[in-house]
């Protein structure tokens, strides 16, 4: 059922490019085009609307809003993507990863942290297949395949925390300020900050992961199974860990079924 009354107006905005906007009578606009992309770094850009230029459309007020809210968050993901590209995010995240690994000065030293902090990037992929919903990850069957891959990089599974490298590295980056988002909209001015943050996270964690792959090849560091220790090789063991314990569960389904358990 129709609730609100919107009507489609053709106009300007004041760089002169033109816009088609919905304007309900009960107060509010909506953009066809994004209100903010015209200047995303402040979003002070003002509409006028054209007289004789409206076209008569009924839409629900649930549909204003999600239609709004659709817009929101493309202008956020938007903004966050330009500023993270125009700052050259990834480039100095890596930067910083390299300055903190070679920091740490001793061989003997970077590979006790690169270690760490692979086992710590074991324990982050374990749970978040726990918070993404897998199915074939839990704490009872994490804590096994963390602890093998502790015994397989040599060190004690409860050095599993915090990245001591990324955290370096975040002290570096944070000095280029890759989350300062200046925006007249409060709401979106903390969203776009909140992803600027992930994107962080996330690209110090992958750029880490090859600054210390490039250290175990160019030294030729290997597990205790005889293979070269790297972060390709820690996705490896957590897969092959939770397919065997998928494995163990069904043939104990499977007996159980012919011993009539079940």
């Amino acid at each position: 059922m129709t609730t609100e009354c919107e009507f489609k107006i053709q106009g300007f905005y004041s760089s002169g490019d033109a816009i088609n906007a919905f304007v309900s009578p009960l107060g509010g606009c909506m953009f066809i085009r994004n209100p903010f992309s015209a200047n995303t770094m402040t979003g002070q850009e003002r509409f006028t609307p054209t007289e004789h230029a409206r076209e008569g459309i009924r839409l629900s007020k649930a549909d204003a809003m999600a239609k709004r809210q659709e817009i929101k968050e493309q202008t956020i993901t938007q903004l966050s993507n330009e500023l993270w590209l125009g700052r050259d995010g990834d480039t100095v995240v890596a930067k910083a990863c390299q300055s903190a690994f070679k920091a740490l000065g001793s061989p003997s030293d970077k590979q006790d942290a690169a270690k760490q902090h692979l086992l710590c990037y074991a324990a982050f992929k374990l749970d978040k297949l726990i918070e993404n919903g897998s199915y074939l990850a839990s704490p009872e069957v994490n804590k096994p395949i963390l602890n093998n891959i502790a015994m397989m990089l040599g060190i004690d599974r409860h050095n599993a925390g915090k990245s001591a490298l990324e955290s370096a590295a975040r002290v570096l980056v944070d000095k280029a300020g890759l989350d300062r988002v200046d925006h007249a909209d409060r709401d979106i001015k903390s969203a776009v900050r909140d992803k600027l943050v992930q994107k962080t996270l996330h690209s110090l964690t992958e750029e880490m992961n090859h600054v210390v792959d490039a250290f175990f090849e160019k030294h030729g560091v290997q597990d205790t199974d005889g293979h070269s220790v790297s972060a390709a090789r820690i996705d490896f063991k957590i897969y092959d860990g939770l397919q065997a314990h998928h494995q163990t569960l069904r043939e104990q389904n499977i007996n159980a079924l012919h011993s009539g358990l079940v």
